[in-house]
């Protein structure tokens, strides 16, 4: 609940700014005057318990006491992600890409482990499928006051979230407790064991336990919880087949196939540039669903359509040299000298914006790529990434002069991802940069999900009576300890190849004898 005052200038209610002047006279003793603007500050105090900032200023003859009052759950830099995101361009109505789904019976119930800012959650809400997410679960506790809001803005009156170190492990959680019955399972485990810029170590890897237990998930509410589809979403590295032998979503797949023939499985590669939304991010997802509705698995929407980056980035002031450190501003100079070399061979254009990542690595310690009208891949790390206008770069336009010299805004990089750029409100600096790199883009769960929801609306089952019986199961299924076991198995030499090089023994020399 907000208040407001009326002091005869209208009545204004929070978030507000109220200005208040009174005359002072040039007789009067200053020391009333201070006295007046005491008793006011203490009023103002106790009438807006405590959550106030004040701004004074005083001439000779007007005393002007500004108010703020922010709303109770913003930081006290709401003012500034206010203008952060009425400045950021929305991203695409998303319902306007997809056909309007019918009622299926009831609400969808949707398992969300690694749930994050929860992109599945916004692309039912776009598709107009009712939805609750049910087993949600992250290691952010951060998260908390945001999913809260949003679950509540997609329908759900009761909200049950495991966050937090101790209660969202999966690791750590009895998984035959998990609330049933569930109708999808839509989830983002970690990539890094797979990814470009880790150590890329697999299975070996102790984060890749988090997926295998995911995959534990499905097989049990497979068998024992009705489930009618799944998506896992990773990056690219996990489809890599090395030293001529099967990735590691192939060993996936196969034991998933061999253990769940209920289901059809496909893995799909989707870019999302070719879905509105200008980043170089890339994504695999890993989708099944259950034969009895549509077999083969519905292949997922074609693109939506491309955008420029200059289109989806608000004008802001610039960044200032002086906030960079010395490297990193060495590092941009470099940059700059190679934009300009660049538009002189021809391979830039003017009016191109690119990014580049200005690291705090001396002399260039990581390898330097230039991003040209889209975005690089955003990640949960990547907080020097630099927006540049080309025009003002080869004109050595004043930085501050220039359409962009400066660093991406969360805002822009949750709308990059296809979320509203609102959702900064309900996180910290640091937490929604985190989310936005962390987050499973809105429109690529929509051109996933949205082809199994609609072979769901023609099939002859109807939610209101799903899951039979025979699928809604208590305990564990026999077949999980061998799912497991066969998930772990060493990836098998593809055919036709001849596997890795062995180095052969270095036979024993005369000088290498004692």
């Amino acid at each position: 609940m907000y208040m407001g005052l009326d002091l005869g200038v209208g009545r204004l209610d929070s978030p507000c700014i109220w200005v208040w002047t009174w005359d002072v006279s040039p007789q009067g003793d200053i020391g009333d005057a201070l006295s007046v603007l005491a008793r006011v500050v203490r009023a103002c105090y106790i009438c807006f318990e405590n959550r106030v900032t004040l701004l004074m200023a005083c001439s000779s003859k007007i005393l002007a006491l500004v108010v703020f009052l922010g709303l109770s759950r913003l930081p006290l830099a709401a003012l500034d992600l206010q203008e952060d995101v009425a400045n950021t361009p929305l991203p695409p109505q998303w319902s306007a890409f997809v056909e309007k789904l019918p009622f299926l019976g009831r609400r969808l119930q949707i398992a969300s482990p690694c749930v994050g800012i929860h992109g599945c959650g916004h692309a039912v809400m776009s598709m107009g499928a009712p939805a609750d997410s049910i087993n949600v679960f992250d290691l952010q506790s951060g998260y908390s006051t945001y999913l809260h809001k949003h679950l509540t803005d997609m329908g759900m009156d009761r909200i049950q979230l495991n966050l937090g170190r101790a209660l969202g492990d999966l690791l750590n959680f009895d998984f035959t407790t998990l609330q049933k019955p569930v109708d999808f399972l839509v989830s983002g485990p970690p990539c890094p064991p797979w990814a470009g810029q880790g150590k890329r170590c697999s299975l070996s890897d102790p984060r890749a336990k988090v997926f295998l237990r995911i995959l534990q998930w499905v097989v049990y509410f497979i068998k024992c919880a009705g489930l009618i589809g799944v998506i896992l979403e990773n990056v690219v590295g996990i489809r890599t087949r090395r030293e001529g032998r099967e990735s590691v979503m192939d060993i996936f797949e196969r034991a998933l196939n061999k253990w769940c023939p209920e289901f059809c499985w496909r893995v799909d590669q989707l870019a999302l540039v070719e879905y509105m939304c200008p980043q170089s991010r890339v994504r695999v997802f890993l989708r099944g669903m259950r034969r009895c509705i549509a077999s083969p698995c519905p292949p997922c929407l074609k693109p939506f359509g491309s955008r420029f980056l200059r289109s989806c980035l608000g004008k802001f002031g610039h960044t200032p040299r002086s906030s960079l450190c010395e490297n990193q501003q060495q590092n941009l100079i470099y940059m700059e000298a190679k934009i300009r070399q660049q538009v002189l061979d021809g391979k830039l254009q003017l009016e191109d914006v690119v990014v580049v990542s200005v690291d705090r690595g001396p002399g260039l310690t990581y390898p330097q790529t230039i991003s040209v009208n889209v975005a690089p891949t955003f990640t949960t790390s990547n907080s020097s990434l630099f927006v540049l206008s080309v025009r003002g770069v080869a004109d050595k336009t004043p930085d501050d002069q220039r359409e962009f010299f400066r660093k991406f805004r969360n805002s822009e990089r949750l709308a990059l991802q296809g979320f509203p750029p609102d959702i900064v409100f309900q996180l910290s600096p640091e937490l929604a940069m985190f989310a936005a790199g962390n987050a499973y883009p809105v429109p690529l769960i929509i051109a996933t999900l949205h082809p199994m929801l609609h072979a769901l609306s023609l099939s002859k089952v109807n939610l209101a009576s799903w899951p039979p019986a025979e699928l809604l199961l208590p305990g564990v299924p026999d077949c999980l300890d061998k799912f497991t076991k066969d998930s772990l198995k060493k990836p098998r030499l593809l055919k036709g190849a001849k596997g890795p090089v062995k180095k052969r023994a270095r036979s024993k020399s005369a000088e290498d004898s004692d």
